[in-house]
Parts: structure tokens; C-alpha cells; sequence
């Protein structure tokens, strides 16, 4: 049983961050469409930043100059990474509803963050539910198309696993 979670725990760290990119990446695209919506992930950046103790800008500040702001987006941007591998990893070992749970959290608080943008509406929402959506989807597919289990290796052939990242990064890009 043990190197079936660790097997899969591997997987999940990939396909976290993959599924996850790719329904960011829709988002991105959906809001790039209207120009009253943000991306998810520029919308929460923004209110992160925004409510950021006036101590820690200043310390961000006096260690990173003009770059603060640079240094305040990767910081989350990692933040995000990390979640994405939890949430991969927790649906991997079968804890498909907390992990889908993180996502419509994650969902829900870039949705928030949109409608606390000065243009928004309630259509301002469309792009976080579409990027929860897509990711809980790909999340999905991609754990159908290998499996995990006790007694072989995992059952995905590189050239596999290849076609599988390539398929997503086509969607993301588009």
C-alpha cells in the first residue's frame, strides 16, 4: 500500500499543476475576451497585494526596490503552484471531493476577487467558474488516463504521458 500512495502522489504532483494551469488558462482566455473581466489569477494577485500589511510592503519594498511587486506576484503565483500539486496529489489517493472542494474554493475566491474589480458584474464571475470547471475536468481526464496500482507500475508509457502534456499545453495556449 505504500508505494501505491507514493505512486500515486507522484502523479498527482503532475497532474495537479496540469489540470490547474489548463483552467486558469481558459479563464485567462475568457477574460481576455470582455474587457470588464480580469483572469482569475491577475484578479486575485490584485486583491492580495491590495490587502497586504503596510509592514510587509515596506520590508517587500526595502529588500526588492522597484521589483516588489514582481516579488509579491511570484510569491503567490508559488502559493498557487503548491496548492495545485495538494490538490492533485489528494485526488490521486482517491480524496476526489476535498480535492475538488480546494478547486471550487480557489473557484469561489477568484470569483470574489473578480466582483471586487472596478468594472465588475456579475458576469465578471465567468471567468473563476469556467477556470474551476475546467480544471476539475481535466483533472479528471487526466486521472483516467493512467492508473495506479498495488501491485505494477503505473500504468502510463511516456510517449503517453507526453501526448498527454502536449494536448494541454495546445489548450492553454489557445
Amino acid at each position: 500500500e505504500k508505494d501505491y500512495l507514493v505512486k500515486a502522489r507522484r502523479l498527482g504532483s503532475l497532474y495537479g499543476p496540469l489540470a490547474t494551469l489548463t483552467g486558469v488558462s481558459v479563464g485567462h482566455f475568457l477574460a481576455a475576451l470582455n474587457s470588464s473581466w480580469t483572469s482569475p489569477i491577475v484578479s486575485l494577485c490584485n486583491r492580495i497585494i491590495d490587502h497586504v500589511p503596510s509592514e510587509v510592503k515596506s520590508l517587500v519594498i526595502r529588500l526588492f526596490g522597484t521589483k516588489d511587486k514582481l516579488f509579491l506576484i511570484a510569491s503567490i503565483l508559488i502559493l498557487f503552484f503548491l496548492i495545485s500539486i495538494f490538490v492533485g496529489r489528494l485526488y490521486m489517493i482517491g480524496k476526489t471531493r476535498m480535492a475538488y472542494a480546494v478547486i471550487a474554493l480557489m473557484s469561489i475566491a477568484a470569483g470574489g476577487a473578480a466582483l471586487l474589480d472596478a468594472r465588475s458584474d456579475l458576469l465578471s464571475l465567468t471567468p473563476a467558474l469556467f477556470s474551476g470547471t475546467v480544471s476539475i475536468y481535466a483533472l479528471r481526464w487526466l486521472g483516467q488516463q493512467s492508473e495506479v496500482r498495488d501491485d505494477s507500475d503505473v500504468v502510463l508509457s511516456r510517449r503517453d504521458l507526453l501526448k498527454t502534456i502536449g494536448i494541454i499545453g495546445a489548450v492553454s495556449i489557445a
